[in-house]
């Protein structure tokens, strides 16, 4: 082969395998064919000019980015048997022997207990809110006063369910995500479960239900039976103070005056408050005393025949008017309560006595009684959804010649399902006693104290 320079030749159209080329070989110039270089480069490199596949030797270490990758390429086929672990999936931690992957509806994952509810609890001290993702467990505490949150319920068919454990010493406070509308059992927006209690407690709808428990309305009443002090406990969110006067006694002539009444809503208590209860009157037309609450609210004794009066309330309301004479007995006057004002009582007229005054402003009309009232007024703080009744008294009627006159009606007493799922009484108004020979006692003042816990 001639000595020519490569850069004098006339480029070839294409390298083929008949081609010829020159190599030096221990010094000596030989020719090579195209189809003996190519022989060689494939059994050397691994068949380059036909490669369908690329190995991992052939690609070096982060030469494949994401970038490189075409979206939705990767298929079951291309992973690995077992090459998915805890730490490729959006969640926390390897979980425990049992458990299985739980959607957190947000693309991560929580580890949850397989094979149904209440297989693991949550341990609370201080006031907390329930998620859905804990559904199916049960929160414990020992912790006193307390408030657990429950999340909204799902609607619909789906349902959330939640073990509660109470073994503090005191009511455990459940509320719900909307206190305003979704109720929890029987009440309306939180319920309570008592001390060393247990529950299940349900979504059904948007509501939730309580199984297998002796929870309790989330509100309690105090009712004074003598004077002392108020003071309500960290469970006690707001409170509704309900006082009534005490009533005079009647004289020989005069019916006395119905007890006056005042309630008085505190939002945010704070501290104590002192309750004084006015001491009945005697007979013979003699006051009783004043009766208060927390230095603010006022309710006077009633006289004879007078009113009592209140104030300081919120809503304040004067009992009846007993019944005068002429020459018959008078009739004594209804109380003041939350059906509004006490009803008047009849005068006697001759030797004819005048029959009671009734509740809500019904006055009694000679022989006949004042009529009761059949609703609570509409100016008193509603608590109508949390009693299980409520009952108004008539003022009492006498008979043609009857000398000694009738007592007025009582303004109510009301039932209420306290803590411990007994029934205790919200009172009304106290009446005014009817004229007699020697007249009657009154009535000593009282005060009711309803509590709003959450």
């Amino acid at each position: 082969m001639a000595n020519i320079k490569i850069s004098d030749l006339t480029a070839a159209s294409v390298a083929a395998d008949a081609n010829e080329f020159e190599i030096n070989e221990a010094g000596t110039s030989k020719k090579v064919t195209g189809s003996q270089i190519k022989a060689y480069v494939n059994s050397a490199d691994g068949a380059l000019a036909s490669l369908n596949t690329v190995g991992s030797a052939q690609i070096d270490n982060a030469a494949v980015t994401g970038t490189k990758i075409a979206t939705d390429t990767i298929t079951a086929s291309n992973i690995a048997a077992n090459a998915v672990g805890a730490s490729e999936l959006n969640v926390s931690g390897d979980g425990t022997a049992g458990q299985v992957l739980s959607s957190d509806g947000d693309g991560s994952f929580s580890w949850a207990n397989a094979g149904g509810f209440f297989t693991q609890s949550v341990t609370f001290t201080t006031d907390t809110t329930v998620t859905s993702a804990n559904a199916g467990k049960v929160y414990f505490t020992s912790t006193s006063n307390l408030k657990l949150t429950l999340p909204a319920p799902p609607g619909g068919t789906d349902v959330l369910a939640y073990g509660i454990v109470n073994d503090s010493a005191t009511d455990l406070i459940v509320e719900a995500n909307n206190t305003s509308t979704q109720y929890i059992g029987d009440w309306l927006g939180t319920a309570l479960i008592q001390s060393k209690e247990e529950c299940i407690i349900v979504s059904v709808g948007s509501n939730w239900k309580l199984i297998a428990t002796n929870a309790a309305s989330s509100i309690n009443i105090v009712q004074f039976t003598s004077s002392g002090t108020y003071t309500p406990d960290s469970t006690v969110s707001s409170f509704l103070a309900c006082v009534g006067g005490a009533t005079s006694g009647s004289s020989p002539s005069y019916g006395a005056g119905g007890g006056g009444y005042a309630e008085k809503f505190y939002a945010s208590p704070s501290g104590s408050y002192t309750v004084t209860l006015g001491a009945a009157g005697v007979q013979g037309g003699v006051s009783g005393g004043t009766t208060t609450f927390g230095g603010t609210v006022t309710v006077n004794s009633s006289e004879d025949p007078g009113a009592g009066t209140a104030s300081g309330g919120d809503w304040n309301v004067s009992g009846g008017t007993g019944g005068t004479t002429s020459g018959g007995r008078g009739g004594g006057a209804g109380g003041a309560g939350r059906a509004g004002i006490g009803g008047n009582g009849a005068s006697g007229t001759g030797s004819q006595a005048g029959a009671g005054g009734g509740t809500g402003g019904n006055n009694a009309s000679g022989y006949t009684g004042g009529a009761a009232a059949t609703t609570q007024n509409g100016s008193a703080y509603n608590l109508s959804a949390l009693f299980s009744s409520f009952t108004f008294n008539a003022g009492d009627s006498v008979t043609p010649g009857q000398t000694v006159g009738a007592g007025g009606g009582a303004a109510g007493d009301q039932n209420i399902t306290k803590l411990d799922g007994s029934t205790g009484l919200l009172y009304g108004g106290r009446p005014g006693n009817q004229a007699s020979n020697t007249g009657y006692y009154g009535y000593q003042g009282y005060c009711t104290v309803v509590e709003f816990k959450g």
